[in-house]
């Protein structure tokens, strides 16, 4: 496609229509000219084609269509190869229905559990969720379908979303909201971004000129086509001239008579419009070639690989006594309404009207047959106790199992609006613990999508999160129960105590239009973690039904690069998988740092008694943050542990590291600088060896009482915190401002010379 040929052919109003939908899910075409228009769909966790009445919020029918695991389902796997097959997957259906770009994923991050769309999002973690995203991307696209990551950036909250300004510093933008989006973008280069309905910092995401243009486009080298949430654009001429591209969908003309009108005033330059038209032509270029590929869709293979999905998502919280795996022979109650009426479907753009669906209590019957019986004991949309919970209560005693299915119901959780509390509802926490009282031999079953409070599991024996595992939950959560399949899922969000404890509480939803993310990068378990806040379930944990042997085989530091293998082995009775969870704890530095982030992560499958070693590359990258001054990802001089894990909280082991940047910030030390502060480079270090020196040599008893000389059992971290100029009041001046100020002056001259 000569695409500098066409723009010529064009005249200025065909230009600009093309810059609008031709209808809802279309782009404008032009047949005389051999412009032809390309169809999108929703389509992150199913492909939502609609051939009736067209709507964005899932109130219209769509075809028939595989519905899988949720966003947290599909993180919560913590496989790329998985993410990779189902983009594949997802790519053969829309191309047997006539899409050519799905738009999704969506990977916003989690920043706080009552989001009402966290079920489409995947992570409070921007590494988990940018490599599951850029796995699913490929897969997709490997197939010759399109793909548009969403919803460009911020976009954390479903209250006030269409107006709401995100206050967010340039760092915590870069290392949290965006670093997803750059993840994604770098490994998979999606044909398109849309962008958000909110504002960031006083500009609406579709005319946010720093997003679009400064980081996406110039920074980032982004080829692709950047598109308009539907209807969420506020003004058209500024965001083209931001770098918008397409406006979604069709807005009758209007669009159009204000940009023709804004180009006759002189005000909008045909530049502008023609790079726009040259990134809808380009995707129509790649449409056109991935028009040749011809995925194979077999409607069976699809259901069977839904329900693998949903196995492998699924996250044991909690085992006590080994009351799981269930065994044929035993006697097994199985209570709720979501036995027979399970919720697997989402809501809003990512509902899918699956092609069909199992039901948990029959496929249950088929494995422990007679041995399985039923009582409702709710309604699901009434949420009211029903009359069959006292015969329940009767039954089990009798039984030698109970399995509880609860969640969230219907409505609950949807794009639009956010949930008002973290809690499930009150007849459900009834039945599990009325049952409870009767047999302790009790499992319950989590169906929702996202994180929920917890505080009724004490009346349980276990409990297995589903989130929303899709059509195919019936078999799924059958094979996870008999034990048939092992869980291995590891939580991709955090499960807190309550919501007081999550770090958004004070700040979210905001007020006036505004709202401020104060918590800054301490997301989710980087919050908890760095506060010392204990955690219900934490990120990255997760259960198994066997046992793992996981020990550093060897390791290889270059510079400021660490190659790692690591032994997997499974001792255990049961084929299972573990993820071994790679984290980066820094050293004590001016500027605030989690206690530790996540850097990277891998999935391995073993046999009963097989063992496998798996290698990590760790690059500078893994011990960067993103310095607001020097406006780039800076690791400060410094050891740094790399942290070798099962869970964000469960360490194997952990191997330290020196980083000595390639280009060292400058930052200078004064006498109420921390010791920490003072430790953070190599000049650093040596004058605190010879304070430690001259205190020593001075004879001073009561200066060789001093914490950093670690005699009370003072931790590093304590020593750390105590401010230079305390050091010479509590040593009698034998280390007087006199001896202290030449260390500094010393001290900063070589920084300085480090530093140019």
């Amino acid at each position: 496609m000569d695409i500098e040929k066409i723009l010529e052919s064009l005249t200025v109003e065909e230009k600009i229509k093309m810059l609008s939908g031709k209808d809802f899910w279309r782009t404008k075409d032009y047949p005389e000219k051999d412009i032809d228009s390309f169809e999108v769909a929703d389509g992150p966790y199913g492909v939502r084609k609609q051939t009736g009445l067209c709507d964005h919020m899932g109130w219209n029918k769509s075809v028939p269509a595989t519905a899988y695991v949720s966003g947290p389902g599909l993180a919560s796997s913590f496989d790329v190869d998985l993410a990779e097959e189902m983009g594949k997957h997802l790519a053969a259906e829309a191309r047997e229905l006539g899409v050519d770009i799905l738009l999704g994923p969506a990977v916003n991050i989690i920043r706080t559990p009552l989001c009402g769309r966290t079920f489409e999002y995947y992570s409070e973690d921007p590494v988990l969720a940018g490599e599951i995203a850029a796995s699913y991307i490929n897969g997709v696209q490997s197939q010759g379908v399109g793909t548009c990551l969403k919803h460009f950036a911020a976009n954390n909250q479903e209250i006030d979303r269409e107006y709401i300004d995100a206050v967010v510093e340039e760092r915590t933008l870069r290392e949290i909201y965006l670093r997803v989006f750059e993840i994604a973008n770098e490994k998979s280069h999606p044909w398109a971004i849309m962008t958000a309905l909110n504002k960031v910092n006083g500009s609406y995401c579709s005319e946010n000129e720093h997003l679009i243009n400064e980081i996406l486009r110039n920074e980032w080298k982004f080829d692709g086509l950047v598109m308009s949430d539907w209807s969420g654009v506020n003004n058209r001429e500024r965001a083209l001239k931001a770098g918008l591209d397409l406006e979604m969908p069709y807005n009758y003309g209007v669009s159009e008579q204000r940009l023709m009108k804004a180009y006759e005033d002189g005000t909008l330059s045909m530049n502008v419009i023609d790079t726009a038209c040259s990134h809808i032509l380009k995707t129509l270029e790649r449409v056109h070639e991935g028009r040749k590929r011809i995925p194979c869709y077999i409607e069976a293979d699809h259901n069977s690989f839904s329900r693998e999905m949903a196995q492998k998502s699924a996250v044991l919280l909690k085992n006590d006594n080994c009351v799981l795996p269930l065994k044929k022979s035993e006697r097994v109650l199985v209570c709720g309404n979501f036995a027979i009426n399970p919720r697997f479907k989402m809501e809003g753009s990512a509902l899918v009207n699956p092609t069909s669906f199992e039901i948990p209590l029959e496929e249950m019957k088929k494995i422990g047959g007679e041995n399985v019986y039923f009582s409702e004991c709710y309604d699901s949309k009434s949420n009211i106790l029903d009359f069959s919970l006292n015969e329940a209560i009767e039954k089990a005693a009798k039984v030698d199992k109970i399995v509880v299915f609860a969640g969230l119901p219907d409505g609950i959780e949807a794009e639009g609006k956010d949930r008002k509390n973290l809690f499930i509802p009150q007849s459900h926490i009834s039945v599990i613990e009325r049952l409870y009282e009767a047999n302790h031999n009790l499992v319950v079953v989590l169906l929702n999508g996202s994180p929920v409070d917890t505080s009724w599991d004490s009346s349980s024996s276990a409990v297995l999160e589903m989130f929303l595992a899709g059509q195919c939950i019936g078999g799924a959560v059958t094979n996870l129960l008999y034990g048939i399949v092992s869980p291995g899922g590891k939580l991709p969000m955090t499960f807190p105590y309550s919501i007081e404890q999550t770090p958004a509480y004070l700040y979210y939803p905001g007020y006036s239009g505004t709202v401020n993310y104060s918590e800054g990068v301490f997301v989710g378990y980087r919050y908890y973690l760095s506060k010392k806040i204990s955690m219900k379930y934490p990120f990255g944990y997760g259960l198994s039904y066997s046992r793992f042997d996981i020990h550093v085989k060897g390791y290889r530091i270059k510079g400021n690069n660490a190659d790692l293998n690591i032994s997997v082995k499974n001792t255990g009775d049961v084929d299972a998988s573990e993820t071994v969870q790679i984290y980066v704890e820094p050293p004590l530095s001016r500027i605030p740092r989690p206690k530790r982030v996540l850097v990277a992560f891998k999935r391995v499958y073993l046999a009963a008694g097989e063992e496998k070693g798996i290698n990590f590359s760790l690059t500078e990258k893994a011990f960067e943050y993103f310095d607001p001054d020097l406006k780039d990802w800076y690791a400060s001089e410094g050891e740094y542990k790399i942290i070798i894990a099962t869970s964000s909280v469960d360490d194997v082991t952990s191997i330290a590291i020196n980083i000595i940047p390639k280009k060292m910030k400058y930052e200078e030390v004064t006498g109420w600088s921390s010791v920490g502060e003072l430790r953070a480079t190599v000049a650093g270090e040596e004058a605190y060896k010879e304070i430690k020196r001259i205190l020593v040599e001075s004879g001073n008893m009561q200066a060789q009482k001093l914490p950093i000389f670690k005699k009370n059992g003072e931790s590093d971290e304590q020593v750390n915190k105590i401010p230079l100029r305390m050091i010479t009041v509590l040593t009698d001046n034998v280390l007087n401002n006199d001896i202290m100020d030449e260390l500094i002056a010393t001290v900063n001259t070589k920084n300085l010379e480090a530093c140019r």
